[in-house]
């Protein structure tokens, strides 16, 4: 089994950054969508720099999940964020996120998904479902709000 498998995430966003040529804002869509994606796979492929390449110079980041979990949990700037990146993903194994729901209006873009994997501190296997948001401002990430819980229609 691969360590982190993105592909899903990214195939999604891919085919969504296509579909959008069909709405009343589609290039501010498309783009918006190309960059997200840009960042999971530069994640997937342990490219920091290259996944806060489009971070906005006020960058805002927040997770609120599961005290499990030892993530950080707010960061602001590029900086604190690509460190927030590097141990929130590095406290993670096998780790295999799904899209359930992907929304683009304006400059946000909202991802429910669920994934699983293993919490390496702990060995120990989670399940979560989550709600993503994204926040552009003059083309650049702005702003990434993530929600996650114990993903309970599996216990």
């Amino acid at each position: 089994m691969k360590a982190k498998d993105f592909s899903g995430v990214t195939r999604r966003l891919r085919r969504a950054a296509r579909e959008s040529v069909r709405t009343e804002n589609a290039s501010a869509d498309q783009q918006n969508l190309r960059s997200i994606q840009q960042l999971i796979e530069a994640i997937d492929r342990g490219d920091l720099e290259a996944a806060i390449a489009n971070a906005h110079d006020n960058v805002r980041f927040e997770i609120c999940g599961p005290p499990e979990f030892q993530w950080i949990r707010k960061a602001t700037g590029p900086e604190e964020l690509r460190e927030a990146l590097r141990q929130n993903f590095e406290s993670l194994s096998e780790q295999h996120p799904e899209v359930t729901t992907l929304t683009t209006q304006g400059d946000t873009i909202v991802i429910i998904g669920r994934e699983h994997g293993i919490i390496k501190a702990t060995n120990a296997p989670y399940r979560m479902q989550f709600v993503q948001r994204f926040l552009f401002r003059d083309g650049r990430l702005a702003s990434v709000t993530v929600i996650a819980a114990h993903d309970s229609s599996v216990d």
